[in-house]
Parts: C-alpha cells; structure tokens; sequence
C-alpha cells in the first residue's frame, strides 16, 4: 500500500519542477510513484485541451453546444485517459477552440537535439517557399526580409535565454560533477539580446 503523501512534510529537494517528481519525493512506493507518472502521461493531451477550454472562459455546456452533443459527453472526453479520444473528437473539440490539429511523425528514437534540428530545417524550408512565391514582388520581399530579421532576433533572444538558464542550473552542480564543455571551430560572440516583439 502506498505511504500517505503528507504535503507539509519537508522534502528532499525541496522545490518540484512536477506533479510526478513531486509524488517520487514524497512516496517511497515506487510503484505507486510510477502508475501516477503513467495516469498524467496518459491524460496529458485532454488535460491541455481542457486547460485551454478554461483560459477561454468556456464551459463545459459552452463546449457541448460548440460540439453538438451533451454536457456529460464533453465531462466523460475531458474525464478519461487520451486513448478512449477518437481522432475526429479531437479535431472537433480543437476547432470548437480556434485551434487546429496536427500531426508530429517522427522516428521514435529521435533525440531532443535531432528534434531541434529538424524544426530549424523545416523552418528554413518555409522560407525558401515563401521567397519563391514573391516571385521578385517588392512588398512581398522587403516584408520577407523584415519578418526573416524579426525571426533572427526572436531566435537569438531565446538562445539567450536558454543559455542565462543552464548558467544557473551549472552553478547548482558542485565542482566535480561539472560536466566538461569543448567547444569545435570559433565561438561567436555573445551579444546582450534585446527583447522579441511578438510575431
């Protein structure tokens, strides 16, 4: 049976960056800790849309009537695990939202930095596209170039961002199990980032 989690109990780490590291802190049920992480991951994609649905001042009913069903209906989708969601519900309940669907294939064995890569190729894709439909428009290209610099800003400033970020997780690991960092070929120069203006 699992240890009651007591919430005013001291833990070891102290701040949690999640439910599910929570619950390992506090529990010394592995198990228990483990079907919590499975119960979230499962849910993961109905709790974002139901999340949504609340930012946006809407009710269950609101959604219903959105949907063409009944209350109990949207309560029983945003009540179950994300398997028992047809693709079709999915795509209604998004639309109902402003919001449109798609679809990430990718290999599962992708890494995070793999995934970050293709973005950026994709990105650059999009890009190219877009030139090419200028078809040499003068408006059409000096929009493109200004939006391709806003782009560039937007990309740097996270960087930045991200970069200010592992300083500080660096300066939490003590001395000896820093990780060694080597760097190939010439470094850019970092450059204080100005922030983005939306896009």
């Amino acid at each position: 049976m699992a240890e009651k989690l007591d919430p005013l109990r001291p833990t070891k780490t102290g701040r949690h960056r999640s439910v599910t590291e929570m619950v390992t802190d506090l529990s010394d049920d592995e198990a228990f800790a483990a079907g919590v992480e499975a119960e979230l991951n499962g849910r993961a994609l109905i709790r974002q849309l139901t999340a949504i649905r609340c930012t946006q001042g809407l009710s269950q009913q609101d959604m219903a009537r959105e949907l063409g069903c009944t209350q109990s209906r949207v309560s029983k989708m945003e009540a179950g695990p994300d398997a028992d969601l047809k693709f079709g519900d999915i795509q209604a309940y998004a639309r109902a939202l402003g919001l449109a669907v798609g679809v990430d294939l990718r290999r599962a064995d992708m890494t995070l930095v793999d995934r970050i890569k293709r973005d950026t190729l994709t990105t650059r894709d999009t890009l190219q596209h877009i030139a090419a439909l200028s078809c040499g428009d003068s408006v059409m290209v000096d929009g493109l170039r200004g939006f391709m610099y806003e782009l560039l800003a937007n990309a740097s400033w996270s960087v930045a961002q991200v970069e200010q970020r592992f300083a500080t997780y660096a300066q939490a690991i003590p001395t000896e199990k820093a990780p060694t960092v080597s760097y190939q070929g010439d470094a850019l120069p970092v450059r204080k980032a100005v922030a983005p203006r939306k896009l």
